[in-house]
């Protein structure tokens, strides 16, 4: 059934490149003034070329289901914990995901032609990057992660600040420092994820991107998509930060290290799931995309990297690509997620409790989690790894 995940999101595109002056999803956003800006273009200093489209007509609302449906402009929930930067790598510099800056009333969606559709469907479907242990149904795909277990707990967010680095890969490859949260009921599954990527066959290009995923399985049928281009899917909802852009500039090893804040949180009144970078919410995954996500929360979240590379081939690097020191706790040398953080279902932000390691090959990668001491530390992941001949 994977074809009918491939009609919606040509479908998607097809409404983006053919119907920018239409009225798609509910009413305009835009007065008579700011319609003169609706076709503003903006090429970015990496190349890449923005549309700025009305808000209510982006791909994600193209679908029948949200005619008439409004744009949720902000979320309506307010943490009762922040987290503050209460570790030894407060010093680090947070990197920044690239700006486009549209109008007021229109989001920046990248330009897409058709070849470029026919790689983001068939990536999306092969970059699958869901927790479960490697098997030869699954070739190619390695993790570093931690990870929740259990059945009692649910979960309502997830956060963390990532090191950003840019691994060397090669084009059939991908390396990817990320969040998971997700759920399983019966035959159905939800997941979301969000962090940075370098996948040159998606992007056609080596950089560090940031990205958003899901993937939804119901009665036998995948549906998955990357970024804002799908509908449905994610929806776009800050004019400035795009969700597949360039994040900049990256780490130097044994030297300055940059970082991004990631969070994911459901609004338990709306039952959407917002993305948030830094200081600015993205957008969000709409309740009805993922709707075992937005009926209970999730039973699973994780933090960690990820890789794939062709099967039977050599795997790419993690982190920074440098060799994995099981010892080293200097973070000018590991790439590291600190501050690691869930959502509880009292809406509070609180240290996972019930964690575990799952490192798919010790011999290419490592992973290695240190507690906070005392209250007031945060927790810190160091991982990476060179990759290379990895197994299956």
């Amino acid at each position: 059934m994977a074809w009918m995940s491939f009609i919606t999101l040509l479908l998607a595109v097809l409404f983006l490149t053919l119907n920018h002056n239409g009225v798609v999803g509910g009413r305009s956003t835009l007065s008579s003034e700011e319609q003169l800006e609706h076709n503003k273009i903006v090429v970015t200093e990496f190349g890449h070329t923005y549309d700025c489209v009305d808000i209510q007509q982006q791909p994600a609302l193209s679908h029948p289901q949200f005619k008439n449906y409004k744009v949720q402009m902000e979320p309506s929930f307010s943490l009762k914990q922040s987290i503050g930067k209460t570790s030894p790598l407060h010093e680090n510099s947070e990197a920044t995901i690239s700006r486009v800056d549209c109008p007021r009333g229109t989001v920046p969606i990248r330009r897409t032609d058709k070849e470029h559709l026919d790689r983001m469907k068939s990536f999306a479907e092969l970059y699958d990057s869901s927790i479960h242990p490697q098997t030869k149904d699954q070739p190619g795909r390695q993790f570093a992660i931690l990870k929740s277990y259990g059945r009692k707990h649910r979960y309502h967010g997830i956060q963390s600040y990532i090191n950003v680095q840019q691994p060397f890969v090669n084009y059939d490859q991908l390396s990817a420092s990320q969040l998971w949260i997700e759920v399983t009921v019966d035959d159905e599954f939800n997941s979301l994820q969000a962090g940075w990527i370098v996948y040159p066959e998606l992007y056609r290009d080596n950089l560090t991107h940031f990205f958003s995923y899901y993937k939804i399985i119901k009665a036998g049928i995948h549906r998955y998509c990357f970024n804002a281009i799908c509908s449905p899917g994610f929806v776009q909802v800050s004019a400035t930060f795009p969700v597949d852009a360039v994040i900049s500039p990256i780490s130097v090893y044994a030297g300055e290290q940059r970082e991004i804040f990631v969070y994911i949180q459901q609004d338990r009144t709306k039952n959407n799931w917002w993305l948030k970078c830094g200081n600015e919410f993205i957008g969000y995954w709409p309740e009805s995309l993922v709707p075992q996500l937005a009926r209970d929360g999730a039973s699973y979240v994780a933090w960690g990297g990820f890789t794939k590379g062709p099967p039977g081939g050599p795997s790419p690097p993690m982190g920074n690509g440098k060799p994995f020191n099981w010892w080293m706790q200097q973070y000018q040398f590991q790439s590291y997620f600190y501050g690691l953080k869930i959502v509880n279902p009292s809406n509070y932000l609180e240290d996972i409790k019930d964690r575990t390691k799952y490192i798919s090959n010790q011999d290419c990668y490592g992973l290695r989690y240190i507690g906070p001491e005392k209250k007031g530390q945060v927790n810190v992941i160091y991982l990476g790894g060179t990759g290379g001949n990895c197994g299956v």
